[in-house]
This record gives C-alpha cells, structure tokens and sequence, in this order.
C-alpha cells in the first residue's frame, strides 16, 4: 500500500495522461486484432481466399512491411498517421492469427487468452514498481530474441515439436522480461511527458511494443497449453 501510495504522488497528470494513452491505444489495438480474427475465421468465403491460395503470405509480408515502417519511421511520421499504421497492424495480424480458430476450441483460445492478460498484467506491474534497473538486460533480451528467430526459422525445415515447445516455453519467458523492461522504460519515458507530438508518437511506439509484447506471450502459451481441435 505504501509503495503504490508513493508511485502515486510521485507520477504528475502528464505522465498519467501519456501511460494512459499508451494502454488505451494498445487495448484497442488487441480489439480490432480479435474482432479480424474472429470475422476471418467465421467466414467461408475468407476462409478460402487467404488459405486456399497464396494471400496468407501477402498478409505475412505486409505485417514485416508495417511494423518496420512504423518503428523506423516513427520519428517522421505524424501521430495521427503513425496511430493509422498502428492499427492496420493490428487488422492484418488478426487476420494472419485466424488460424488460431482453425486448430484451437474457442474455449481454449479464450483460458489461453486470459492466462496471457494475467502474466501481461503481473509483468507489466513488476516493471512499474520494482526498483532493479531492467536496462541492464537489454542486450540480454536482444541475444535471446535473435537466437529465438534463428531457431525458429530452422525449425521450419526440421518440423521438430521438441524444439518448437522449447521454443515456446523460451519465449514466454522472454516477451514477459521484455514487458517488465518496456513498462519501466516508458515510466522513465513518461517523466518528462508533455503534449507534443513527440511524446504522442513515443507512445504509440511504446503502445506497439507492448502489445507485441502480449501477442507473443499469448501465442506462446496457445502453443503450450491450447487445447487443438
């Protein structure tokens, strides 16, 4: 209680306003991601189009083109346009993730999805209150996550589930460090928040990263624990 007293008094409005936007722009960014999921794996016709050809790849690459448009542009971006990409992103990701509903119940998407949100939350609260210096794992957390993609992509000629758990289980671990990491790094961020466009692109970047951070997580999990059709 003292602790969240003090975290309290010591965050001014402007840096309540700007974490606030950083949350509110990721939730709806998980939103519309769920709704395109869901829209896509409920009809036929979309069904067909993307996994009866080769659309599935053009949605793969155009979610590689927006994200790394978005984080190396974002700097010459405005806010409004950056927040546009954002959620396009988002739209295109939840129709490359209907698969989930091709091979998982809903009900197993649903406990996966939830157990995500609670981890998400844990880590996200661990990155706001403790007081050891995460920064000091970044390129711990880079390695990790370069070794991660090697494997993966290995594994994608190999086909070995062994690999892919441990994958998994690897990356769970390594998306809640690194959600712990980019909350305590927007809080420093968010000291000297104002209301310029600056700070308005910051956190939509930072609204980004958290939530890759959570579609990691949750993939992750669904991979361990989802219960297959």
């Amino acid at each position: 209680m003292n602790g969240t007293a003090t975290l309290n008094q010591a965050i001014s409005d402007e840096q309540r306003k700007f974490l606030s936007k950083v949350y509110l722009q990721m939730f709806t960014a998980l939103v519309v991601t769920a709704a395109a999921a869901y829209f896509t794996a409920s009809s036929e016709t979309m069904i067909r189009l993307i996994y009866g050809s080769y659309l599935a790849y053009v949605f793969v690459v155009a979610e590689l083109v927006l994200v790394i448009t978005l984080s190396a542009a974002i700097n010459k971006l405005s806010p409004s346009v950056a927040l546009i990409l954002f959620y396009v992103y988002a739209l295109v990701n939840g129709v490359t993730l209907s698969s989930i509903f091709l091979l998982y119940s809903v009900r197993s998407i649903t406990r996966v999805f939830i157990a995500s949100a609670l981890m998400f939350l844990a880590m996200s609260a661990y990155g706001m209150f403790t007081k050891t210096d995460l920064g000091k794992y970044v390129r711990f957390f880079g390695m990790a996550l370069i070794g991660i993609i090697g494997v993966s992509v290995m594994n994608m000629i190999l086909g070995s589930s062994l690999i892919d758990w441990g994958i998994s289980i690897l990356g769970v671990g390594l998306f809640a460090g690194l959600t712990a990491y980019h909350t305590q790094h927007l809080l420093r961020v968010s000291a000297d928040a104002n209301g310029s466009d600056f700070y308005k692109k910051h956190a939509i970047y930072g609204s980004l990263r958290l939530y890759l951070d959570f579609i990691n997580i949750f993939v992750k999990l669904l991979r361990l624990f989802g219960r297959r059709k």
